[in-house]
């Protein structure tokens, strides 16, 4: 019975070493019901409310993979800016969600009303400059927010610091040992990336 409660890892075994497929399958269905492979926090809501009786989320995402594929090829019929239109939509809370992952991850101090001050600030101020005339890109607007989202998250966390330092649990799903070529790909990726601006800027193909 206690061997039953192991945990497995994704190659089979379990923190003991032993071999274990069925207790891996296990595992991976308690997973699936708990809704821990559910992509974003928003269906996992959606899914927790009205689809747990009759679906489990990977069949969820495959019937919107599906649809998505079906209507994917009708956007061509869209105006032009409909992309620009939906990133601009972004710009309300995608870097202040990001603000808060790389803020929780690299403090231990900020308190829970950090990320809900910032959320709702970052939300608000981008909203109002919609109503301002101005004449350069989103995009900078974005930047400058989520240099203010980090700064209005660590001044709480120096105002009103946790009692106690965040302490991150490993809860022993799946197995967490570091790629040993993480740091080199990050720099390749970075790396890449700057390559590529730099190809279609003016400096590049733009010029």
């Amino acid at each position: 019975m206690q061997k039953e409660k192991q945990l497995c890892y994704d190659d089979g075994t379990n923190p003991s070493g032993h071999n274990s497929a069925k207790l891996q399958h296990k595992n991976q269905q308690k997973a699936l019901e708990e809704g821990y492979y559910a992509d974003t926090m928003h269906f996992r809501s959606v899914y927790s409310v009205g689809c747990r009786n009759f679906l489990v989320p990977y069949q969820i995402g495959t019937v919107l993979a599906v649809i998505s594929i079906c209507v994917a090829p009708f956007v061509i019929n869209a105006p032009s800016y409909l992309y620009d239109f939906l990133q601009d939509c972004f710009g309300f809370y995608a870097k202040s969600i990001l603000t808060v992952i790389l803020v929780s991850f690299y403090t231990k101090r900020v308190p829970a009303i950090a990320p809900k001050v910032t959320l709702i600030v970052h939300a608000v101020l981008y909203g109002l400059i919609h109503f301002v005339d101005y004449d350069f890109h989103y995009l900078y607007i974005r930047g400058a927010l989520f240099i203010l989202d980090i700064c209005i998250m660590l001044v709480i966390g120096r105002l009103r610091p946790r009692e106690t330092p965040f302490e991150l649990t490993d809860a022993g799903v799946v197995n967490l040992t570091p790629w040993r070529l993480a740091k080199p790909a990050s720099v390749v990726c970075f790396l890449a990336m700057l390559g590529v601006y730099a190809l279609f800027s003016p400096l590049g193909l733009a010029g």
